[in-house]
């Protein structure tokens, strides 16, 4: 799913996208914000843009060309109208999804006046442009589904360093969580009312004490994070005592809810969205992390890399890029080079056609570092700082093989055979 934030809307990005992603869990989510953008919708019908109710009743002139049209199509052309119609809002209560349904007993009678009756009309055939309105969107959240077995791969990159060891892009950590809580919505000590849109209706953990397994020393969560001046606090994740901890650090931005308690709380992004269950943080390794301008160029460079390695020997369709607007195209004070992200595809991957934008903000799967198995999708999130790329592969299908022999003895075995059944149903 691309989706595409513009203006000041009134909806929340993160609320929507949580929605969406609960709505499809195993679906991977892109986009970014922009300024504006343009989205064409289907209408249904043509009406010449007036809002008149009288104007969108068709005329008796209308409604018997329309009939005339679609009485010359077949059953299984009229089956199309009327899903398209259905898929696109037009109608889809009840007694119309019955027609829908695989039905050959429907006559074609029925069909073209369940497709009159749900808003068809001949002006509305007559040029796939009359049926749809191209929309300038400046305020609002918009965007477009790809179903079935779609061949899409998400990279982020986001470069962090770890403060504790100086890598970028760390297998591991010498700290781990020694004490944790969970503050489920509406309980003593969350840092939001319930119901509180910022927040009110997500679970947190509480980051009591963490340990260095280098020296042993013991620091309480805020102490940890604070005192070193961190942008980011990282966690290596484990779910239960079976789960084996997670494929690097999922990324947290230190804002005032992560700290203003004098608590070190960290929001379980999986519980909002249902796809991971909730289980206390202790023995979790920790990190913290800042923003870093080598990091970054070097991250990209190993998520690309990495890309490169696990598609190597597969077709490749073509590529979406969305990054910050703070990484391109333009050098800046963090990253000293003019279009890094682009520039570091198009090495790896010449051949191969790429589109994007540098955004006022990111949509993709929450940033993560040092993992491995860097194909996300599911966790969809509003990010700074990140570069988000999806590659469209193609799917490797196993068609089998047939063997056809329309020869003359062929046919006449099979005639026979099927007249010998067809006998024998009968009798």
């Amino acid at each position: 799913i691309f989706v595409y934030v513009c203006g000041d809307s009134t909806l929340d990005p993160d609320v929507v996208l949580a929605r969406v992603q609960s709505a499809h869990p195993n679906c991977t989510i892109v986009g970014g914000v922009a300024e504006a953008g343009h989205v064409r919708l289907f209408s249904g019908k043509n009406n010449g843009g007036k809002d008149n109710e009288d104007d969108d009743k068709p005329s008796s002139e209308s409604i018997a060309a329309t009939k005339q049209s679609l009485s010359r199509k077949s059953r299984r052309q009229l089956r199309i109208i009327i899903s398209e119609l259905l898929g696109q809002g037009e109608a889809g209560h009840g007694e119309a999804k019955e027609f829908l349904m695989p039905n050959l007993d429907t006559s074609k009678d029925e069909l073209v006046d369940l497709a009159i009756s749900m808003g068809f009309t001949e002006s509305s055939s007559a040029d796939p442009g009359d049926c749809h309105d191209l929309e300038h969107v400046l305020n609002g959240i918009f965007g477009v589904a790809i179903g079935g077995d779609v061949p899409v791969r998400a990279v982020v990159s986001r470069g962090a360093r770890s403060l504790t060891t100086q890598e970028v892009a760390p297998q591991s950590s010498p700290w781990t969580v020694t004490e944790a809580a969970i503050v489920r919505p509406g309980e003593l000590g969350h840092p939001f009312y319930l119901g509180d849109p910022d927040g009110g209706n997500v679970t947190y953990h509480v980051i009591n004490r963490v340990k260095s397994s280098e020296t042993g020393e013991e620091l309480d969560g805020v102490n940890f994070v604070l005192g070193n001046q961190a942008e980011f606090v990282g966690l290596r994740r484990i779910y239960d005592d079976t789960t084996p901890q997670g494929d690097g650090f999922d990324l947290t931005m230190l804002q005032m809810p992560n700290v203003g308690t004098g608590k070190l709380m960290i929001a379980e992004t999986g519980s909002a969205i249902g796809t991971v269950p909730i289980a206390s943080h202790v023995g979790s390794q920790i990190d913290i992390f800042n923003l870093d301008g080598d990091a970054c160029i070097q991250d990209v460079k190993l998520k690309l890399d990495r890309l490169k390695e696990l598609v190597e020997g597969q077709r490749l369709l073509a590529g979406l890029m969305f990054s910050c607007n703070g990484r391109g195209p333009d050098a800046s004070y963090l990253i000293d080079e003019e279009m890094c992200d682009a520039r570091t595809w198009s090495e790896r991957f010449p051949s191969v056609p790429m589109l994007g934008f540098y955004a006022g903000g990111e949509i993709g799967p929450r940033a993560i570092v040092g993992n491995r198995n860097i194909f996300q999708r599911g966790q969809a999130a509003l990010q700074g700082f990140t570069a988000v790329f999806v590659l469209f592969i193609v799917p490797k299908m196993d068609i089998g093989s047939f063997s056809l022999d329309d020869g003359h003895d062929s046919i006449d075995a099979f005639m026979r055979e099927r007249m010998n059944s067809a006998r024998t149903g009968s009798s």
